[in-house]
């Protein structure tokens, strides 16, 4: 294993930045593994680095387990992560919407564009993020439709899902997005939600990226096979709100099957706890997501069930 500062500059506010990676082997196929994009992504920094430990414990062990070279960088905003918050503090931004960069630019965009730098020329690219801070997910791989090509390599994971998306206008700006630009296989990986570490969680989602360096060749190792993932859009989601806003309780994970007419949850008034709404699920499927936060406002996206 090589420790490697990938990216180090100055902040015009005179504080330093640096972003370290990992890299594993040498040659090809290259597969770059990144999370942490924003500070608040603990649960997903934490899957890279389980990721890293248990490499460079394995590598030691076999010197030809790796059959090409693993970039993993656990952590990019870091001054996010040390003041527990999403997006880059000084000016709110988001630095997975900043790609691929512009070295002349604000902080963020030079940010971004040196971290691509070391990025771009990967075969394979992997981001481990979430989906939104206000939900908690189930673990399932994703993927641009303008990458419909990478099914295959998708697959390889062996979530219960592979969730395509449609690139929204802000989208173009993302990590994944810009990777596919530049020829990369480039997939998602989400599950759980950002601010809590979930052991068994991390233990899945490493495992699959596990599965998944093992499918492309470039990791020597046998990972137990798990599922063949369903295919699954945005139109195969359900998505059930609350109509009244208070204390949020829910009864299912994510990753649970339901059943019609399931009680998801429930909404109790805030200050006499009595019940105000039950949630019930509006079609058999599985519990794609839900609000992860304990006070919930009217309208809120409470549950997303996935009919496939």
């Amino acid at each position: 294993m090589v420790r490697e500062i990938l990216v180090q500059m100055t902040s015009p506010a005179g504080y330093p930045i640096r972003v370290v990676g990992f890299r594993f082997g040498e040659g090809r196929p290259k597969v770059a593994i990144v999370g942490g994009l924003r500070g608040d992504e603990v649960h997903q920094s934490y899957v890279v680095a389980r990721l890293c430990a248990f490499l460079r414990r394995e590598a030691e062990r076999n010197h030809g387990m790796i059959q090409g070279e693993i970039l993993l960088v656990p952590l990019v905003n870091t001054f996010g992560f040390n003041v527990g918050y999403r997006f880059w503090p000084p000016d709110a931004t988001d630095i997975d919407r900043m790609f691929p960069g512009f070295r002349f630019g604000e902080t963020t965009q030079i940010l971004a564009h040196s971290l691509f730098e070391k990025l771009k020329d990967a075969d394979f690219g992997v981001h481990v993020t979430s989906l939104d801070p206000r939900q908690e997910h189930m673990a399932l791989t994703t993927m641009y439709r303008s990458g419909l090509g990478n099914i295959e390599a998708g697959s390889h994971f062996g979530t219960h899902f592979l969730y395509v998306k449609d690139p929204k206008p802000f989208d173009t700006g993302s990590l994944l997005y810009n990777w596919q630009v530049w020829d990369v296989c480039a997939l998602g990986l989400v599950g759980g939600k950002p601010s809590d570490i979930q052991q068994d969680l991390a233990l899945e989602q490493t495992t699959a990226i596990l599965r998944f360096l093992s499918k492309v060749g470039v990791l020597k190792l046998r990972v137990p096979e798990r599922f063949s993932p369903v295919l699954l859009e945005e139109a195969d989601l359900l998505l059930i709100r609350n109509g009244h806003p208070g204390l949020f309780l829910p009864l299912k994970a994510p990753g649970c099957g339901v059943f019609e007419g399931e009680t998801l949850g429930w909404v109790r008034d805030t200050l006499t706890g009595e019940p105000l709404e039950e949630l019930q699920s509006p079609a058999l499927g599985t519990v794609f997501f839900r609000y992860a936060r304990p006070a919930i406002f009217e309208e809120e996206v409470a549950f997303g069930v996935a009919t496939r």
